[in-house]
């Protein structure tokens, strides 16, 4: 993962979920109602807890705390 060198580029590797890149006009359908999403998702700026870490793994968890 990349941590961040100002020099190259000044942010950390984001975690990008649930799109990579973005959507057509900024927007998705479900069930017949439109939603707006920006680029990368909604979780790209958000710090996750870690639920598990080994020497090789590590397991993050984000919980929402409702609409």
């Amino acid at each position: 993962m990349w941590t961040g060198d100002e020099a190259y580029w000044g942010r950390v590797s984001p975690i990008l979920f649930p799109i990579v890149g973005r959507l057509k006009e900024d927007h998705y359908q479900v069930d017949g109602q439109t939603y707006k999403m920006s680029q990368h998702g909604f979780l790209r700026d958000v710090e996750f807890d870690v639920a598990e870490q080994t020497s090789t793994n590590v397991s993050l968890v984000f919980e929402s705390l409702g609409r």
